[in-house]
This record gives structure tokens, sequence and C-alpha cells, in this order.
């Protein structure tokens, strides 16, 4: 496919365009461990300027590895460093974790994870065959009297705006993106 072709109609339809940069491949891995990660990624934003957003790594948690300070050190980090030095205004877009892990989101922010990242990527399947609605656990409870956040997506935006972590200068939150989810 034409990355310049899609980004353009994407841009007519307004609609937000964004590439995900690997899946966890033996090859991309090696890529990591070699030090090679930053300088493709580098390489992709500046050779595709007109795509405004690329994503890191598909399920991170899943397919390098389950230690969310790795994940920051190995993969967000030098990806932010290396999209932002190819094409400056870029968005990036990270954590793109399997399902909707707080205690995982909860360290990448004591890693210091969100200062790589100017928008979350979440993947908050249901499974099962479950609606949002069917598995009550995704989508807020719009009848919670309370303040505290119900739904996953709530409550992992409540982990991501928490002062305790790490953000860039002048940063306070950074919004979710759902970039990927389904039903089986």
């Amino acid at each position: 496919a034409d990355v310049t072709a899609a980004a353009a109609l994407a841009a007519k339809y307004g609609m937000q365009y964004e590439i995900q940069v690997a899946t966890g491949s033996s090859l991309q891995k090696s890529m990591v461990s070699n030090g090679q990660w930053q300088r493709l990624v580098q390489d992709l934003a500046a050779h595709y300027p007109t795509v405004t957003a690329w994503e890191a790594w598909n399920e991170m948690n899943n397919t390098y590895s389950g230690n969310p300070a790795t994940c920051v050190t190995d993969i967000l980090e030098p990806f932010y460093s290396g999209i932002k030095a190819g094409s400056p205004n870029a968005t990036v877009v990270g954590g793109s974790i399997l399902g909707t892990s707080l205690s995982f989101w909860q360290g990448i922010g004591a890693a210091g994870g969100f200062q790589y990242l100017d928008a979350i990527g979440d993947h908050p399947y249901t499974g099962h065959n479950r609606s949002y609605e069917e598995q009550g656990s995704i989508i807020p409870d719009i009848y919670n009297t309370s303040n505290e956040p119900t739904g996953a997506l709530q409550q992992l935006q409540s982990v991501v705006d928490d002062s305790q972590y790490t953000h860039r200068p002048g940063v306070t939150t950074v919004p979710l993106w759902n970039t990927e989810s389904g039903f089986w």
C-alpha cells in the first residue's frame, strides 16, 4: 500500500492516520538489542512526513517483555526519540498493551514512560464474544454517583493523569486512544 496516498486520504476525510511499527518478530527484537531500533523509526518518520502518528510496538507486554521498565527503556524511549528526530511534529502513540492492565500501566508510569508518549494506545478487548456493555468493566458506569472512576478506561486515564508519574514539562495528561479492539 502507498503510505503517502493513505495518509492523504485519511486527511481528506478528517481521520487520524497512524502506523504501528513492530509486532515482536525476532528481527525486530534483534534491532532493539543491537541498538538499531531508534534509527529505524527515525528513518521511517523522516521518509513518510505525511504520517502524523506513529505507534510503538504491538502489545509489548505480550510480544516483548512482561516488565514495564524494560519496555520503557528498550521500546518507548528510543521510539519517541527516533520519531521526534525524524518528524518533530508527529504524534507518538505507545504502550499499546494487550488488554487494559492497570498494573502494567502503573509500571510504565513508575519507569517514566509517560514522558515518551503523546497518546496512550490501548487495546481494550472484552473477549468471549461480549460487547463492552456485557463485559461491564471497560466503559464507565453512567449511574455511578461517586467521583471514583468505574470503567477500566476511566481507571486507566486516572493512572496516566496521576501526578506521581513523570510527564514532559508542561504536560499533565496524555490522551487515550483505542488503537485496536474487537470481539471474538
